[in-house]
């Protein structure tokens, strides 16, 4: 029933300090040992703000206090690791192998959250993310999102980037470390940095369904450099 759908969500709500979830450092780990933010993470906050979406003010709306930090989640665990609308491939696991999932598709996910979080969301949280979008999305000469969507989705990013009120996103300036996961996020003027470091929490790489057989070194001192030039990732 859409009750016990509801009330199934507030299992996936808590901060974990072992195995899979979110961490109170930002980082999201799936398969015990791997960083998966753009992976399964952005396959999660799809889903997770499509049903919040879908339930708000309705009899079966998620009253659980623990949605809150669902919000958190956009600033602390993906915001880091989308530079001008690319997803960083040291947090995407295996989909890195697969050509229809390149980090500009897989942000896609976040901003289709983004979109339905923004009518459950605070007023200040909401705009907030309108403009993620409108950065995300004008960043990317190739319009991937737009190409993609689905008519609903597409009308309401095109009133988002039509819309004169809605500020792009600035520039973010920081350093976050993901320490439950071995990530590092630099980001500065024109750059983001980000690195894939190896410990005893996080496997080098994952190999399943054949994908991929040759990324060892993603978690092994991995570092990738991102820029204006969007179209090289």
């Amino acid at each position: 029933t859409l009750a016990d759908a509801r009330d199934g969500i507030s299992a996936f709500l808590p901060y974990v300090t072992k195995g899979d979830g979110f961490y109170i450092d930002g980082s999201f780990i799936q398969h015990n040992y791997i960083a998966y933010t753009g992976g399964y993470g952005a396959s999660f906050i799809s889903s997770l703000a499509e049903m919040l979406y879908l339930l708000d003010g309705s009899t079966w709306e998620v009253v659980d206090l623990g949605i809150a930090n669902v919000y958190t989640w956009i600033y602390d665990a993906y915001e880091p690791f989308i530079y001008k609308g690319n997803f960083m491939d040291t947090v995407r696991g295996r989909e890195i192998s697969r050509h229809y999932e390149e980090d500009n598709v897989t942000s896609g996910h976040v901003v289709s959250a983004l979109i339905q979080l923004a009518y459950t969301a605070s007023s200040t949280d909401a705009a907030t993310f309108k403009s993620m979008i409108k950065s995300w999305l004008q960043a990317d000469p190739a319009n991937t999102y737009l190409k993609k969507a689905t008519m609903w989705q597409l009308i309401e990013a095109k009133s988002i980037l039509n819309d004169s009120g809605v500020a792009p996103r600035a520039e973010q300036i920081k350093y976050k470390q993901f320490a439950s996961m071995d990530r590092v996020v630099q980001l500065r003027p024109g750059y983001g940095f980000n690195v894939g470091m190896f410990s005893d929490r996080m496997k080098n790489y994952e190999a399943l369904n054949s994908e991929p057989n040759n990324i060892w070194h993603v978690a092994d001192g991995m570092t990738t450099l991102y820029n204006n030039d969007v179209t090289q990732f």
